[in-house]
């Protein structure tokens, strides 16, 4: 594994390349030393196949509460622990989950994922902080996106877990990019979100209750599957942008280390928020046949998306709008075919 520790530039790139399997982290902050976002949680166990990939965004409106502060005195807001608390709690469960052994998704032997943010959570607490007050305020808040999956002969088997407005997705090149979770906001689609920012209908807190959904669901292989938080995804022109955006990266690099390092430099020339990112993908022995078969793919997206967007930002403002909606619309189909149903939505 090649890792590329934080720098001055504020940003990390962790990245795995052999055995059928490609791993990949993408880390960066606006503020370098204060990102709330924590750094990205990629694992495989080549034993079981077993595999977690994971990305936690401390919410700093509702958890701007000072929560601490290190040994050389800087000083920790409650969004900045709540992030990585998760992170923590999310390590464990899964090596839990591998010592319990088969099938490995999530066992009755040792405790839930829920259960074991609980825990890590209710460890933090302190006195003071849980008299925090004001609708508006959480203790210890987080978005949580996750993808517990299970490699097998021809497939892949995966829960997804998330809580706000992280996102889960699968990424292949026959329908392109999937929403594997459904943002717990009130916005209708993506684009809207794009738009609004709306506010969360759902967040991890120490204080408040809420709720990790969980869906499951498999996936014949090769495919890729990816976690990222909103600074990657929340700040393009268009939903479809951001798959764009993946599978340019991908096609200019040489392995998945400069695969990282192009998107942590994409990302940091458009967002304004730290951003996230973990990919895995599976049953591609090197980036080489990964890229090859994105190839048509990303030509498709190039002509389709991309191109009639440029130019039009500063200029016509209703010929902008209007190129927006018809890429979302051609989109949407695709991208919206895997997001669950609203609770009151089931059958």
């Amino acid at each position: 594994m090649r890792i590329t520790p934080a720098a001055q530039d504020g940003s990390a790139v962790w990245a795995h390349e052999g055995g059928d399997v490609i791993t990949l982290g993408v880390w960066t902050e606006k503020k370098p030393g204060r990102g709330e976002d924590c750094e990205p949680l990629v694992l495989h166990h080549e034993g079981s196949g077993l595999g977690m990939l994971a990305v936690c965004d401390g919410v700093g409106g509702a958890g701007v509460q000072l929560a601490g502060r290190t040994r050389s005195g800087t000083e920790r807001s409650g969004a900045w622990v709540s992030s990585r608390a998760v992170r923590l709690a999310l390590e464990q469960y899964f090596l839990q989950q591998v010592d319990s052994g088969p099938p490995g998704l999530e066992t009755a032997g040792p405790p839930s994922l829920r259960e074991s943010i609980d825990r890590v959570l209710q460890q933090l607490r302190t006195p003071a902080r849980s008299r925090i007050g004001g609708t508006m305020q959480r203790e210890l808040p987080s978005t949580l996106a996750a993808i517990v999956y299970r490699r097998q002969a021809q497939e892949a088997g995966f829960r997804v877990r998330w809580a706000g407005d992280s996102r889960c997705y699968l990424l292949t090149p026959g329908a392109g990019l999937q929403q594997l979770s459904r943002d717990d906001t009130e916005t209708p689609d993506a684009l809207s979100s794009l738009e609004q920012d709306p506010p969360m209908t759902n967040q991890i807190a120490a204080d408040r209750r809420y709720d990790v959904h969980n869906e499951a669901g498999q996936v014949p292989l090769p495919c890729v599957l990816v976690c990222a938080t909103d600074g990657f995804f929340n700040y393009v022109q268009t939903p479809a942008h951001f798959e764009y955006i993946l599978l340019d990266t991908l096609a200019r690099s040489p392995g998945a280390a400069g695969w990282g390092d192009l998107l942590a430099h994409e990302v940091q020339g458009y967002t304004q928020d730290d951003a996230s990112l973990a990919i895995v993908a599976l049953g591609y022995r090197k980036l080489a046949d990964l890229r090859a078969a994105f190839a048509a793919r990303l030509a498709a997206m190039r002509a389709d998306h991309w191109v009639p967007l440029q130019g039009l930002a500063a200029g016509d403002v209703g010929a902008y709008r209007a190129a927006r909606l018809d890429s979302w619309q051609r989109y949407r189909p695709e991208y919206e075919q895997r997001i669950p149903p609203r609770p009151e939505e089931r059958g």
